[in-house]
């Protein structure tokens, strides 16, 4: 319990009537209560109110019965200036060809003497100090002494020993604690188990943004199209998820390869009409925005290229292309 020659700091029990201290005063108004910051003298009215008695012993006694929680930090201290610093009079003041009393003497006397000594209990101690360094109370001193205050955990509320590279702090009601800062920190997000090459997009029906894959639907890489495989002049249809038919209008890419040869990808989402070759190529796509239906109609060829004039290139479905890979860019 931290104490000097004009005060006494403890923390207070839930249940303290009462607290005893031992340094002189001249009135029971010099005598001040600081709680948690807040100072109170005898005429303070509320929680902490209290009145300083002589009897059975020099104590201040609160006036509720139970006013602390447990909690409060309490420091019973001497002002001979009183609570708000403005008791100035001298207490006694010789007048020419009067008597004084040996009590008027020693009252002066004291004043001087408790003022002085005040100081000293609260005096800033500033020797040795750095530039940026800030005033630290030291409450075994009780004293303001500079301090260089380079390391954070030397904040009152903040409990940041051993943090990790990029981290930052964040409040948790009663601290300020480091924490590896993520999107889900912030409030208006709901990003968990991203996916790779997603994206945040916002939603105002929750007010949040959330993850979004590049694709509003990707097929990967399939062997049929609903149970149909790819074949000359067929179609079938894959009723798209509700949630597509909010992005349309929108693009559908179709690519194709062969399985054994799968770093090779063909472009497959045009039909076109080909002069040099019988038939059409590529893929025809219908969107039935109101069952959502994506439909796929398999021309006569997946894939016709020219590379000389006049001789042209065939790829068939099945033994050219066997593989198909459906998305829907947003």
């Amino acid at each position: 319990m931290p104490s000097g020659n004009t005060y006494v700091e403890y923390t207070a029990g839930s249940s303290d009537q009462y607290k005893e201290f031992t340094f002189p005063y001249l009135e029971s108004s010099h005598i001040i209560v600081n709680i948690d910051g807040t100072d109170w003298d005898e005429d303070s009215v509320g929680t902490f109110e209290f009145t300083v008695d002589t009897s059975p012993s020099t104590r201040v006694t609160w006036t509720n019965t139970t006013p602390f929680s447990g909690t409060e930090t309490v420091r019973i201290y001497r002002n001979t200036l009183g609570k708000d610093n403005d008791d100035t009079a001298i207490d006694t003041t010789f007048i020419d060809g009067s008597i004084q009393t040996a009590e008027d003497l020693n009252k002066v006397i004291k004043q001087a003497i408790y003022l002085a000594v005040e100081k000293g209990d609260f005096e800033i101690v500033v020797a040795g100090a750095t530039t940026n360094d800030l005033l630290k109370f030291n409450s075994v001193t009780g004293k303001w002494e500079a301090d260089t205050m380079d390391d954070i955990d030397e904040i009152g509320n903040v409990s940041a020993p051993g943090p990790s590279n990029t981290e930052i702090l964040q409040y948790n009601g009663s601290n300020w604690v480091p924490i590896d800062f993520t999107l889900n920190n912030l409030t208006d997000t709901d990003t968990p188990g991203p996916t790779d090459k997603g994206v945040l997009e916002y939603n105002s029906t929750s007010g949040k943004w959330g993850n979004q894959n590049r694709f509003i639907y990707d097929s990967g890489w399939v062997t049929n199209w609903n149970v149909t495989a790819p074949a000359a002049n067929v179609f079938d249809s894959v009723t798209m998820a509700a949630g597509v038919d909010d992005y349309f209008p929108f693009e559908v890419r179709i690519w194709g390869r062969l399985a054994s040869s799968p770093n090779e990808v063909y472009p497959l989402d045009s039909a076109v009409a080909q002069s040099d070759a019988s038939g059409t190529v590529g893929i025809q796509v219908k969107y039935n925005q109101s069952t959502r239906d994506l439909t796929l109609y398999f021309q006569d060829v997946p894939v016709w290229h020219e590379v000389t004039s006049g001789i042209g290139s065939t790829l068939l479905w099945g033994t050219g292309i066997d593989e198909i890979r459906v998305t829907i860019n947003r």
